[in-house]
């Protein structure tokens, strides 16, 4: 991986974007003095089928998820810092001489980086559920995550709910303890 793209992989939790969307990055859609990105491109393999019954790989490059994928986040502050210290190499932000960096790249860092700080294997994807399930721990409304997670359906964000103990006894003291 290119060296600018390796401190890009700081916390890629504080984003809650899809691989897909992390890839398509595109400098033109980061923002650091408004703290934000917009998220408007997603990249996706797919395999393309020849008439002689062959298949080829491809990377296309297109319009997110969803129409509510299309959105503004914002970046955490510690983020503007490390993007700040980037000198670009292109147009994408996570890059390979020029081009986006595959999948399979990703996929090599964060088995690497999974094991170099013995944490059992799980998919890059866990990533945008620790985002979710941090915000909604701390208090952020569904609707919010809903919009920073770019769903469609708030039922979908519904799936990231998960009781934890010390919020169940945090709210308990907070409304009856009184």
């Amino acid at each position: 991986m290119a060296q600018n793209t390796n401190m890009l992989f700081w916390q890629p939790y504080t984003l809650g974007m899809r691989e897909g969307e992390l890839l398509a990055l595109k400098w033109k859609n980061v923002n650091l003095q408004d703290k934000n990105i917009f998220v408007k491109e997603s990249i996706k393999r797919v395999a393309v089928f020849e008439e002689d019954g062959s298949k080829h790989m491809e990377t296309l490059t297109q319009k997110p998820k969803t129409k509510n994928s299309i959105r503004t986040i914002y970046i955490p502050n510690k983020l503007i810092v490390k993007l700040k210290e980037i000198k670009p190499v292109s147009e994408y932000v996570f890059s390979e001489t020029g081009i986006p960096i595959t999948h399979k790249s990703l996929y090599a860092w964060w088995t690497r980086f999974l094991k170099n700080n013995n944490i059992p294997h799980r998919k890059f994807h866990a990533l945008r559920h620790t985002y979710a399930t941090i915000l909604l721990s701390e208090g952020a409304d569904l609707k919010t995550v809903q919009d920073l997670m770019g769903h469609y359906d708030i039922r979908i964000t519904q799936t990231y709910l998960h009781s934890v103990p010390d919020k169940q006894k945090e709210i308990v003291k907070k409304i009856f303890d009184n």
